[in-house]
């Protein structure tokens, strides 16, 4: 997005409008990861990335119309249309493939370190409270606390909302909140991508936060109509799953394979294109 945008091929309006589904939770991560750690029955993991879907689309034809009427009069970015960026070759892309993979690895660490910091300062527990005050129903402080703490990064923050003691439906209702709200940290790595740019980081998180009301909309309605927990008294799962590997372990194996996967596609089109010369 960032790259069309300053080779101008894209205009500011369709940048913004593409910047709002940057960095999205992949069908993999919520069907591995998500279900497996919260949900121990499979169908939860095609009714999560569902709600997903939909949620997006939700705000793609929320917004298409006014980035519609915004696309005619919007230049496009000022400082490299006349010089466009050179067309990435192979070795481009494996390097950018692992740098992106080890940005994404190191947010992992940096938002465990924030979050022991923050813990350590009692920040989460002031926070808590302040919000239980503000609640209109009786919440757990501690359940509090663990969202607070879910949402600096998605992988650890599911591995955080399996030691609340949610319900099912309400475990289901906010972890979809969770997914489609991506983490502090994945916003922070958005607004990196476009610091350099004349974009705007506010349509992206406002988009977010739009989410978070379409997802437990969406997540509402599907318990209402087809009461997926009606027969089965789903809880967090911890303590029956404490030899199972982290998730922070789970998703860096997963980024290790598709870095693998990446250079063999890479390097495989890149000899069959050096063999057709």
């Amino acid at each position: 997005m960032k790259q069309g945008y300053l080779e101008g091929r894209l205009n500011k309006a369709q940048a913004h409008h593409l910047l709002m589904f940057t960095n999205q939770a992949s069908p993999i991560f919520i069907s591995t990861i998500v279900v497996t750690y919260l949900f121990p029955i499979r169908r939860m993991g095609m009714a999560l990335i569902v709600i997903q879907w939909l949620t997006n689309l939700s705000i793609a034809y929320v917004t298409h119309f006014y980035y519609q009427s915004k696309a005619s009069s919007t230049v496009m970015a000022p400082s490299l249309i006349d010089n466009p960026l050179p067309t990435a070759n192979n070795n481009d892309i494996i390097i950018k493939t692992a740098k992106t993979l080890f940005t994404i690895l190191s947010m992992m660490v940096m938002a465990r370190f924030l979050n022991v910091l923050l813990s350590s300062l009692y920040l989460f527990d002031f926070s808590s409270i302040c919000l239980s005050k503000l609640w209109p129903w009786s919440v757990d402080l501690s359940n509090i606390n663990l969202i607070l703490q879910a949402t600096i990064e998605l992988t650890q923050g599911i591995d955080l909302l399996r030691l609340t003691s949610f319900n099912s439906t309400t475990l289901f209702l906010v972890t979809n909140a969770l997914i489609n709200f991506h983490g502090l940290s994945i916003h922070m790595q958005v607004y990196g991508l476009i610091k350099s740019t004349d974009l705007s980081f506010t349509p992206y998180l406002l988009s977010r936060m739009a989410a978070l009301g379409i997802s437990l909309t969406y997540s509402y309605l599907y318990v209402f109509l087809y009461q997926p927990f009606r027969n089965t008294d789903i809880i967090p799962i911890f303590y029956e799953m404490q030899k199972e590997p982290s998730p922070l372990f789970t998703i860096a194996g997963l980024s290790s394979f598709y870095f693998v996967l990446c250079l063999i596609v890479t390097l495989r089109s890149s000899y069959i294109s050096t063999y057709d010369k």
